[in-house]
Formats: structure tokens, C-alpha cells, sequence
């Protein structure tokens, strides 16, 4: 006997066994930039999925790999024939009905996904290093900040301590609004809270030499 119930189920299993393979590949590609420290984004008009089988536009790093590793790849292979596809679809249709840039597809080519996967490997990366902190459990931080392109400073708060090894590790990066010792002393600590981690085991400092930053970060260790 026919079974409805059995066919959507068994058909919704392999839809999912297939979205979790395409995202293994597409988490490594992802990795593998951030490790060679490479841009992942192209041109603006150049990353939507109806234009990755034109091999004379710049798709970006990103899209670029995912291209090139999909002729070798039939899991890839196939996502990217679908979303390139069901992408050129939508862009006619939308050009038929609706003027403008076509959207609702979860191809997870998209920068928001891909921004969304950056920033949970980023989450996760932190929770390790704050479990290898925490199993020290003294440390030491180095602060210093630098100004963006859009001339907006940027503290990066580095960690050091000691396992086997002697290990230093980016912590965070983020906007600086003033560069007073408290100001700078409060986003330390919000830095440190968020991820658990005790300011009494901080038992030392290092600053770009600013009097007023060295007080500040000083007092907070003290």
C-alpha cells in the first residue's frame, strides 16, 4: 500500500542529510580562508547564484572554491546546479512581476549565511581558548588599538598564559569610543565576563604606553 506519510518523511531525511553535507564543505571552505587570512566577498553584483556559472565575473574567494571544488565534488555539484537554477528563476520571475533583486532562497551561498557561519566558528574558537585559560589560571593581558577605514578605533585585547606551552591569543576586537583608562578598563572586563573568566587571576598588563590607558588597565589588575 501507498504511504504517504512514509515518502515525505524519507524524503525530508535525505533533504537533510544532503543540506548537512553541502555545509561540512562549505564550513571547511570557510575555515580555510580564514586561515590564510583571504578576503571572502567579490564584487556586489557578482555573488548572487544565478551569475556562478560565469567564470569572467570575480565571484569572490568564497564562491570562487565553492565553484572550483563543485567540479570535482557531486554533492557540491548538485547544490550549485540547484541554486543556480532556482536563482535565475527567481531573478526572471522577479523581473516579470517585480523589478529588482531576487530573494528568499536558502542557497547558503549568501553573505548572510556565511557571516552567520564565521561568527559561530568565532563563538566556539573563544570558548576553547577560554576553557585553556581557565585551566591555567593565571593570565596576562595586552591591549592596543588602531583605527578601521572609516577612522573608528579598534581595541584588540590579547591573552597570554601558560599551559605546556606559553600561549598568547586574540581575544576580542572591538569599537573603543574612548580611550580613557576607565573606558578602556570596563571593555576589558566585559570581554573577560562574557566569557567567564575571573579578572583576580589577571595578574598582569601590557599597553601601547599611554600614561592614562596604563593607569587604567593597572588599577583593574591591582
Amino acid at each position: 500500500m501507498f504511504d504517504i506519510n512514509s515518502r515525505f518523511t524519507s524524503g525530508k531525511r535525505y533533504e537533510v542529510e544532503r543540506n548537512k553535507a553541502v555545509l561540512e564543505r562549505l564550513i571547511d571552505i570557510i575555515k580555510l580562508i580564514g586561515k590564510r587570512g583571504l578576503s571572502y566577498r567579490g564584487a556586489k553584483d557578482e555573488e548572487a547564484a544565478y551569475t556562478l556559472n560565469d567564470p569572467s565575473l570575480d565571484h569572490g574567494n568564497f564562491l570562487e572554491m565553492v565553484m572550483l571544488l563543485s567540479k570535482y565534488d557531486p554533492v557540491l555539484k548538485e547544490h550549485t546546479d540547484r541554486a543556480i537554477y532556482k536563482s535565475q528563476k527567481s531573478k526572471n520571475r522577479q523581473t516579470v512581476s517585480r523589478p529588482g533583486r531576487p530573494g528568499g532562497l536558502v542557497t547558503f551561498l549568501s553573505k548572510t549565511i556565511v557571516d552567520y557561519i564565521i561568527e559561530i566558528i568565532g563563538s566556539l574558537m573563544k570558548t576553547t581558548i577560554a576553557e585553556n585559560i581557565r585551566k591555567a589560571p593565571f593570565f596576562t593581558i595586552q591591549i592596543d588599538s588602531t583605527q578601521d577605514i572609516n577612522v573608528h578605533d579598534q581595541l584588540a585585547i590579547n591573552i597570554r598564559f601558560v599551559t605546556d606551552d606559553i600561549n598568547e591569543k586574540l581575544l576580542a576586537i572591538v569599537d573603543c569610543k574612548s580611550g580613557k583608562g576607565k573606558n578602556l578598563c570596563d571593555i576589558v572586563c566585559k570581554a573577560l565576563n562574557n566569557l567567564n573568566l575571573d579578572v583576580k587571576n589577571c595578574i598582569g598588563s601590557s599597553t601601547d604606553g599611554a600614561v592614562q590607558v596604563i593607569c587604567g588597565v593597572n588599577t583593574m589588575v591591582k
